[in-house]
């Protein structure tokens, strides 16, 4: 870790936590390596691995665990001109019940021109009577290369515990060089779970984006989704997006179709090897 990203007093009371997490990223002869960035709250992140193919893999990690009612979080990460970084978190992001207050987290990510950024934590878990908002906010250069996914989880069921009451609003934006891509919202209550035109009875949501797509890998995924054995999951290409949605009864149900299909466009999209994440065997 930087020394920019050293302990820093934090704006929080004892009620709420306000944290910030900047992540600056550069290619330096070939590598790419973290440089200065900013923390403030209960945010951090492990010292980056290099698995063998360049890329910086780096884990966010949040220690209280979860966010609450009242808590604003904000990661931005900057992958500056011809870096590649992949991003992930060791854990389940958790939000817990509110009682009446709001949780923001914003995932700020900014990709620069020739760079690339594999955005994958593992799943957010909401609590019953969580009140949330979540936005994933992305800038592409013209001709960055993206892959990111979001996995949400309502309710416990393995506690036999639902979503019964609470909100979730979740925001998806991506521009390329300036021009809106893709830009969507969900808003997911107790009375939306079972809903025929939300949820459907399943607990978990998951959509994942790579770019730039093309037919081939609109059938590489298209093929996996068929032979996905349990869920819904399906498959669509906007312009050189490919947007890949599942709907689950677990978040390892969906994670392993879309780490199925990562792994196979992962050659071709970012011209790499295959290197799972440490973490995610663990």
């Amino acid at each position: 870790m930087s020394k920019a990203l050293a302990d820093m007093a934090s704006p929080s009371s004892e009620e709420h936590w306000v944290a910030r997490l900047e992540l600056n990223f550069h290619e330096r002869e070939g590598r790419t390596v973290m440089g200065p960035g900013y923390r403030c709250g209960p945010l951090a992140v492990q010292r980056p691995f290099y698995p063998g193919d360049g890329v910086c893999h780096t884990y966010v990690l949040h220690p209280p665990g979860g966010l609450a009612g009242g808590d604003d979080v904000t990661i931005a990460c900057n992958v500056n001109d011809f870096a590649k970084t992949l991003v992930t978190t060791p854990g389940a992001t958790k939000f817990y019940r509110c009682e009446g207050r709001k949780a923001v987290q914003r995932q700020q990510l900014k990709v620069g021109v020739g760079a690339a950024l594999e955005w994958l934590p593992q799943e957010a878990i909401y609590f019953e009577n969580a009140n949330c908002e979540v936005c994933l906010d992305v800038s592409l250069a013209d001709d960055a290369r993206l892959a990111i996914w979001d996995i949400a989880c309502f309710g416990r069921p393995a506690n036999g515990i639902s979503f019964a009451e609470g909100s979730v609003v979740q925001q998806i934006r991506i521009r390329r060089g300036g021009v809106p891509k893709l830009i969507e919202q969900i808003r997911v209550t107790g009375a939306l779970v079972d809903a025929t035109t939300v949820l459907r009875s399943y607990e978990t949501s998951a959509t994942a984006v790579f770019t730039p797509a093309d037919s081939e890998a609109l059938r590489i995924a298209q093929s996996t989704c068929e032979n996905a054995q349990k869920g819904l999951f399906g498959a669509t290409l906007i312009d050189d997006l490919l947007v890949v949605r599942c709907l689950t009864h677990g978040a390892e149900e969906a994670r392993n179709v879309l780490v199925d299909i990562w792994a196979q466009l992962r050659p071709s999209l970012f011209g790499d090897a295959n290197h799972a994440p440490r973490i995610w065997r663990t």
